[in-house]
């Protein structure tokens, strides 16, 4: 909504003027006849509108995290991880990787008003500092509409910090744009211990 307070068109300021102008002034523009639901579909400027939600044909899928291995990321699979037994992915703080939500307020609005993703060179993010988690190439399109969940076990070696999570679509040259991205802060944990963690 950056480029509507700077006076661009914007769906989001447009209609709340809208709003404004039919409940203040009684103006007569059609925004009470607009579908109830509308969500935009990231860098296609177009917009999918509903008369409500969660729509009755819409799935919802569930993905498991599966071990890396010594030469590969880590994968997502639609059956719960099973070893004959335990493992753990190891990664080691307190240096940044490549995997960022770009330049802080410029990237936001070029991604707003120009449709320019943010993206990145998944292949080059480092196994030392993050882990990658990556489905095998889709060999259909697929819609994703909602808010992405992801629930963690994890076993800290401080007593706080903060975990970064990223969705990528990635091509086949490895470049992901940006589809979302949550933070997700710690403290006052028991180092070593196992804890569990819950983000949209």
């Amino acid at each position: 909504e950056l480029g509507g307070l700077m006076g661009l068109e914007n769906y989001t300021w447009t209609n709340a003027h809208l709003w404004f102008d039919h409940w203040l002034k009684g103006d007569s523009n059609g925004i009470m006849n607009k579908a109830p639901v509308s969500m935009e579909v990231k860098f296609e400027n177009e917009r999918d509108e509903f008369s409500d939600w969660p729509l009755p044909n819409l799935s919802e899928d569930r993905l498991y995290f599966h071990e890396r291995g010594m030469l590969s990321e880590g994968g997502l699979k639609s059956y719960p991880y099973s070893p004959w037994w335990s493992k753990t992915d190891t990664f080691y703080s307190g240096i940044d990787t490549i995997a960022t939500t770009g330049i802080p307020l410029l990237s936001y609005f070029l991604e707003a008003e120009i449709n320019t993703a943010v993206t990145t060179s998944i292949p080059l993010i480092s196994d030392l500092n993050a882990i990658v988690y990556q489905t095998g190439f889709l060999s259909d399109d697929v819609q994703l509409r909602g808010i992405p969940k992801i629930h963690l076990e994890f076993k800290p070696s401080k007593s706080k910090g903060l975990i970064m999570t990223y969705l990528y679509d990635v091509n086949a040259l490895g470049i992901g744009k940006l589809i979302t991205h949550a933070p997700y802060t710690f403290r006052d944990v028991t180092p070593g211990k196992s804890t569990s963690l819950d983000m949209e």
